[in-house]
């Protein structure tokens, strides 16, 4: 009998979270057991987090409460993990009044890792920066780091390589209350010139943002934009459209997708989900909250809905809500909603099974080579 194992890394006494998919049936069973004890003395700590570049060698990026961050690695498919090396930005933002920054990305190809982030304001979501993007780089698979100011002032995300190990990633301006973006763009680095290259891009109405930055190849991306509406005064809604180039964006293509005020999430090219909640009222003081996924497998030609789960609650009760999206390929995911409900498939969503609450308030899951 196969199992679906959980494998679990501590902070302290904290859960955080890591899973080995070894999946090739419905999932019938599954043990739990802990793989690492990142042990920082340095007050609180988040899981801020991992990347893999093979199936047995990866890093995780922990922070303190100071922001400053500590590498650890493992080369033994996540069962042990040492420490590595540090990067103290603390000088660089604390001491100068300054916020300091949130990672928004890590990714490798190789030995070369690539972490993003954007200046760190929690109120209402982040803000233009005041601060130029900052981007930290390793060559050396994270026991040596440059920290660099990126051209622009601008947040970073959605760091990626393609199949040459070309480095990009997306920059945008994005206002969250004033829900506008004067520039946008897709940046290609040049490790031999060390320098950014800009990608075409379409034009792009300034009430929307981009999101879902995806690199096949050095010819092929894809990427989602949120376009923002005013239907009344005080009303928005919110308009999603696919953007696709095939020729490294000198022409791209675009099409809106058939549901609005939603967050979409893709597991390959062609393959997207939606999830969404219904809620009926039963009687006066309670109603029933029901859980569903919207999906498509060629590229919203087509799309079926899936029935997750049902919970009745009170009707003062919070909304639930999707956490975390986490997936390995296009069958195996996991879904994380807020109240500690956990599902996951390994078959595309044709069968789910629920997991145990997890007691942590900090738990982050990223994919990586089958790792969460």
């Amino acid at each position: 009998m196969k199992k679906f194992i959980l494998l679990f890394a501590f902070i302290l006494a904290n859960l955080l979270g890591s899973v080995q998919n070894i999946f090739s049936s419905p999932i019938v069973d599954y043990e739990i057991k802990q793989v690492a004890d990142f042990q920082i003395s340095d007050g609180a700590k988040s899981f801020d987090g991992i990347t893999f570049k093979d199936s047995v060698n990866g890093v995780a990026l922990i922070r303190n409460q100071d922001y400053e961050f500590y590498i650890f690695r493992t080369s033994n498919a996540g069962d042990s993990w040492e420490f590595i090396s540090e990067i103290d930005i603390y000088d660089r933002w604390v001491m100068k009044g300054i916020a300091p920054p949130a990672v928004t990305g890590i990714s490798c190809y190789g030995d070369f890792i690539c972490i993003t982030t954007q200046p760190y304001l929690a109120l209402f979501g982040p803000q233009p920066p005041a601060d130029t993007g900052v981007y930290m780089m390793s060559y050396d698979f994270g026991e040596t780091w440059e920290v660099n100011n990126f051209p622009e002032k601008l947040l970073l995300n959605y760091p990626q390589f393609d199949e040459s190990g070309n480095l990009y990633i997306l920059g945008t301006n994005w206002d969250f209350r004033k829900k506008t973006s004067t520039r946008k763009g897709i940046f290609k680095f040049s490790k031999t010139n060390n320098s950014w290259e800009e990608i075409p891009l379409p034009t792009i109405q300034d009430s929307s943002y981009i999101y879902n930055l995806r690199i096949y190849n050095d010819k092929e991306y894809n990427f989602n934009v949120n376009l923002y509406q005013k239907v009344q005064e005080d009303s928005l809604i919110s308009i999603i459209y696919n953007y696709h180039t095939l020729n490294s964006g000198i022409t791209w293509n675009s099409f809106e997708i058939p549901f609005k005020n939603i967050s979409i999430k893709h597991t390959s090219k062609n393959v997207a989900w939606i999830p969404l909640f219904e809620i009926t009222e039963v009687n006066d003081s309670t109603i029933k909250q029901d859980l569903f996924l919207i999906n498509t497998k060629d590229g919203w030609i087509s799309w079926n809905k899936i029935n997750i789960g049902s919970f009745i609650t009170k009707s003062d009760a919070e909304r639930i809500y999707l956490a975390s999206f986490i997936y390995y390929d296009d069958d195996n995911i996991w879904l994380n909603y807020s109240g500690g409900r956990q599902y996951i498939t390994n078959n595309g969503g044709k069968d789910w099974i629920e997991f145990p609450k997890f007691e942590s308030s900090i738990m982050q899951l990223t994919p990586n080579a089958g790792y969460y």
